[in-house]
């Protein structure tokens, strides 16, 4: 390989890491843009002067960059519905305005960087997060809580930072590596001890920092999504791993505990009384009531007039929000959620290139958590599907020569 290439594709990757390094509550959201705004324009910059190589010939390639394309024209469909319809120009251009960098998919298509490049540069962007973690309880003053007075986990929140969602492709691909006994040394999984490690680290970031109820719920979900494919896989074997065994055995002990000492705490923090919860409850009923077909446009306010803040377009509710403002023309983007989260569970019942399947269901953990808060179309959450959509060509259709790396 040239060491032009070479060049080219660690530029690509590690312009992928300042991404996901600076998403942080501590770091303006914009800086994240600026990086994935340098990831196209190098992208194509290098494609012009001949060191990229756009692939194409394979179906899962054809249906990654068909995802990216619509979702890109939904975006434009929204701002001509929204312009049809009167809305200020201000709130139509600041409005999902990330659904246009899914352009990176075709960046990613370009120079085609090395597949376990790009994902061990979301495991060092996590190190970071740990430590912006860490420094968010540092300065929290937990230890001063009244424990006996909370009623909620959010109570106990440091700091909620959308950059915390990194740590779930570590959590998800150290938790299948340790069930599944499968490792690899290029993602720091040398054996059972790393990877236990990295589950425990990636666990205190996905819950301590923030204590959000959208975090613990995404770490349940893909917990289980993880643990469901490998029993099915292992039945179809017939054989249970013993280690798999033991491990769901822990992972239940500690949620009955849970359950058990803090039973009150979580059924008010999940329940409808909570107040962001009654609160997304209303949202839910004033966006259901103005659904349409063709939907409002981007930018747009409901005609009710309720308003969650300032800016009219805004609200919690990220998938009611984009089916109230693009209709029918949601439909690309949540489809290539579903897309991602089958064929990743898929891949890790067949078991072939199971990590890297357990790795991109970690990447979506943020569309879990975005069900209640607006960070799906966010530069970092975009910048993660991105890559999810890319990993999957390269999984199921091995389109690139790096998936070779042993795990």
């Amino acid at each position: 390989m040239p060491v032009k290439k070479i060049n080219t594709s660690y530029l690509i990757v590690f312009l992928v890491f300042a991404t996901l390094a600076s998403s942080s509550y501590f770091l303006p959201g914009e800086v994240s843009y600026v990086f994935m705004a340098l990831v196209v324009v190098f992208s194509f910059l290098f494609s012009v002067i001949g060191e990229g190589r756009f692939f194409y010939r394979k179906k899962e390639c054809a249906i990654a960059l068909s995802f990216a394309a619509a979702i890109i024209l939904s975006w434009a469909y929204g701002a001509l519905v929204a312009a049809f319809n009167g809305v200020s120009e201000k709130y139509i251009f600041r409005n999902f305005l990330g659904m246009l960098f899914y352009v990176i998919v075709f960046s990613f298509f370009l120079i085609r960087p090395d597949p376990w490049l790009l994902m061990r540069a979301v495991f060092l962007a996590f190190f970071v997060q740990l430590l912006y973690g860490l420094v968010s309880v540092y300065n929290g003053n937990i230890g001063g809580v009244d424990w006996t007075a909370i009623k909620s986990i959010s109570e106990l929140r440091s700091v909620y930072s959308v950059g915390y969602v990194v740590a779930f492709p570590v959590f998800s691909a150290s938790l299948y590596s340790v069930i599944n006994s499968s490792y690899s040394p290029f993602l720091m999984l040398y054996g059972i001890k790393s990877a236990s490690l990295l589950l425990f680290f990636s666990l205190f970031v996905l819950v301590v920092p923030a204590m959000s109820k959208g975090f613990v719920l995404g770490v349940l979900v893909i917990g289980a999504l993880i643990f469901i494919s490998t029993l099915g896989n292992q039945v179809v074997r017939g054989r249970i791993n013993l280690v798999f065994f033991l491990v769901v055995v822990f992972f239940f002990a500690i949620l009955a505990c849970s359950v058990y000492y803090f039973y009150d705490v979580l059924v008010y923090s999940f329940g409808g009384g909570e107040r962001s919860n009654s609160v997304r409850m209303e949202q839910a009923g004033y966006l259901l009531g103005e659904v349409s077909f063709s939907g409002a446009g981007l930018g747009a306010g409901l005609d009710s007039g309720y308003m969650r803040g300032d800016i009219p377009y805004a609200f919690e509710l990220s998938y009611l929000s984009i089916i109230h403002k693009l209709g029918f023309f949601s439909a690309p983007l949540l489809a290539s959620y579903v897309y991602v989260f089958l064929v990743s569970f898929l891949g890790m019942l067949r078991g072939k290139n199971g990590l890297v399947f357990s790795f991109v269901l970690g990447l979506m953990g943020y569309s879990i958590v975005g069900a209640g808060n607006p960070i799906i179309l966010g530069g970092l959450c975009v910048m993660l599907h991105s890559i999810s959509l890319y990993l999957v060509a390269v999984a199921k259709g091995e389109a690139v020569s790096g998936l070779v790396r042993p795990v």
